[in-house]
């Protein structure tokens, strides 16, 4: 799996059903991105936590940018979720 952050952030842990894993990183057009191999076998589920500082967003000001989840297509749907640490404060 490839997970990519908004430009300006950053992935800083991965996580794989609790477990801390190890992860390849690089950057794509100014994006940070974790990739990690998931082995899963027919009717198995796992789960991956990401840990990721969004950045601010382009104009300086405002909260940080709240995260969307894309997905690439497949057979069929699984559950996914987006839960927000919250937030620091933006200094000026």
């Amino acid at each position: 799996m490839s997970v990519y952050s908004p430009t300006g952030g950053a992935i800083l842990e991965m996580r794989l059903d609790r477990g801390k894993q190890q992860f390849g990183s690089g950057l794509d057009r100014r994006r940070a991105v974790g990739t990690v191999t998931v082995d899963l076998k027919p009717g198995a589920s796992r789960t991956l936590d990401v840990t990721m500082p969004t950045g601010i967003p382009a104009d300086g000001y405002g909260p940080a940018i709240t995260p969307r989840l894309w997905t690439t297509p497949g057979v069929a749907s699984w559950p996914q979720s987006i839960e927000s640490g919250g937030g620091c404060p933006v200094s000026r």
